[in-house]
């Protein structure tokens, strides 16, 4: 599998959020945000 890169989460309305997959898996469901003001957020996006 390819190296994990951080995406925009752009779902979330704010284009300076970035999300990474926090687990290697082809479903990719578990999904780690950190968030501009330092906090962090959890999705499930990628599937």
């Amino acid at each position: 599998m390819t190296e994990v890169r951080w995406q925009r989460a752009e779902n979330r309305g704010q284009t300076r959020d970035y999300c990474a997959p926090r687990v290697k898996l082809p479903e990719m469901t578990n999904v780690e945000c950190r968030l501009t003001n330092g906090g962090f957020a959890s999705l499930s996006r990628f599937k």
